[in-house]
């Protein structure tokens, strides 16, 4: 698959392929699906659904359930696997995934440089740069909006760091640039629907 064959829907795929070599993927527990592969009748602007799979202590709003993937990742000191949850429909594609590190990250600048991995390594994949970056916050949940366009597809990545858990929050969409102000309108308010939905268990991080 070279890289240049990723577009916009298959973006998010494209990202979890490069990161591993391999990719493990099933259909997903914690919510009901349609169709394998597809979006409910009359696509993202349906009826959506709260999907809240075991062990991922999160919740968040789709337009169908997701397929489970699972991708190894090497720190150089230890290989750990991300847990991802990703679903593609004609709108957009959208992918909620997390790593558990072997220690909670409490240092501001080992935080920082967490977030700094998975912007460089999704700006890097998607053959794109990074038009905004700021510091958001759940509660009291650290984070960080990166947006990605690549001339094809905008990506949208937020992260959020719960002790040792990285929560990467991610939707990926056609460049709206040059289209109507109608369709830029609409994919705001796609976006916001899908990040707005997103919120994260109490028991979110346990420590190891």
């Amino acid at each position: 698959m070279p890289r240049a064959a990723c577009s916009w829907s298959l973006m998010l795929l494209c990202v979890l392929f490069y990161a591993s070599g391999a990719v493990s993927e099933t259909p997903a527990r914690g919510g009901q699906r349609s169709r394998p592969g597809t979006a409910f009748r009359g696509g993202d602007d349906h009826v959506w659904q709260t999907f809240s799979p075991p062990e991922g202590y999160f919740k968040v709003d789709l337009p169908s359930a997701p397929y489970e993937v699972i991708v190894p990742v090497n720190l150089g000191t230890e290989l750990i696997s991300m847990r991802a949850y990703r679903l593609e429909t004609p709108v957009a594609a959208y992918l909620v995934s997390y790593v558990d590190y072997s220690r909670s990250l409490v240092d501001p600048a080992e935080i920082e440089k967490a977030f700094d991995g998975g912007s460089n390594r999704l700006t890097e994949t998607a053959k794109g740069y990074v038009i905004s970056q700021k510091k958001i916050a759940t509660g009291n949940i650290p984070g960080r909006e990166v947006v990605i366009e690549n001339g094809v597809a905008v990506v949208k990545l937020r992260m959020y760091l719960v002790k040792n858990r990285l929560y990467q929050v991610v939707v990926s969409y056609p460049d709206p640039n040059n289209t109507s102000e109608g369709l830029v309108k609409f994919y705001n308010a796609n976006n916001a629907r899908f990040f707005d939905s997103f919120v994260i268990n109490a028991a979110a991080g346990k420590k190891k």
